[in-house]
């Protein structure tokens, strides 16, 4: 991004890192270590700037790129790498509730997850509490489904965990950041009809349908403001 001379606000944001650190954990998870290895990587990272940049662009405020340049890069590479199964977990409800924050990096170990949390509680108590609340209801959802192991994996988690530190920031609307957690949880079984894992697309189209949602009832808001006028 710096290369190419991208905004160094958004650079120093970070807007331009987060899909490549995503992309970066996931090739390196699916695909057995080479010589090729940490090019391919360096060069995904790069690619996603690129296509987070073109996103920028051209996306609008309703399609705003989030993680989707992950999501398609890392539908390329599980077409031709598969990840190697998950492992069985025992039941236990606060090593799923860290695992659905650690699952948002592609991370299964309970302490990964508590040190993310951690770190989001040390930047931003108020969206720490939501990431976990989104974790949680993840994962009931998912017992609540007959996906137990699902649940205690933290695969329910890390999409609605997602969705609740996007609209977190609506602190004096908490149910828009339910209304979110709910979207990416209902969308969540679609997304497990592809030939490849999801990922975060359920998080990234949750979020797309509550820009649409907010952008069709603001005509309604106006005219309402009109006739009370």
């Amino acid at each position: 991004a710096q290369a190419r001379g991208y905004d160094r606000a958004d650079r120093q944001a970070g807007l331009y890192s987060y899909n490549g650190v995503l992309i970066g954990i996931l090739i390196s998870a699916v695909l057995p270590w080479s010589v090729i290895l940490p090019p391919l990587i360096i060069a995904a990272g790069g690619l996603s700037s690129i296509i987070t940049h073109q996103w920028r662009k051209r996306g609008g405020k309703l399609l705003i790129a989030y993680t989707a340049p992950f999501v398609l890069l890392g539908w390329a590479v599980l077409l031709i790498a598969s990840p190697s199964p998950s492992g069985f977990v025992e039941a236990q409800p606060l090593y799923a509730l860290a695992r659905g924050v650690g699952q948002i990096f592609l991370l299964d170990q309970p302490l990964a997850g508590l040190l993310i949390v951690i770190g989001m509680f040390i930047a931003n108590p108020y969206a720490a509490m939501w990431a976990v609340i989104g974790s949680a209801i993840g994962g009931g959802v998912a017992l609540l489904a007959d996906q137990a192991q699902a649940a205690w994996m933290g695969l329910y988690g890390f999409n609605a965990a997602l969705a609740a530190l996007a609209f977190s920031r609506q602190g004096e609307k908490p149910w828009l950041t339910v209304l979110a957690i709910t979207l990416a949880l209902l969308l969540q079984p679609l997304f497990k009809l592809l030939p490849v894992p999801g990922l975060t697309a359920p998080f990234v189209a949750a979020c797309w349908l509550m820009h649409l949602g907010n952008h069709l009832a603001q005509p309604r808001h106006r005219d309402a403001s009109r006739l009370h006028s």
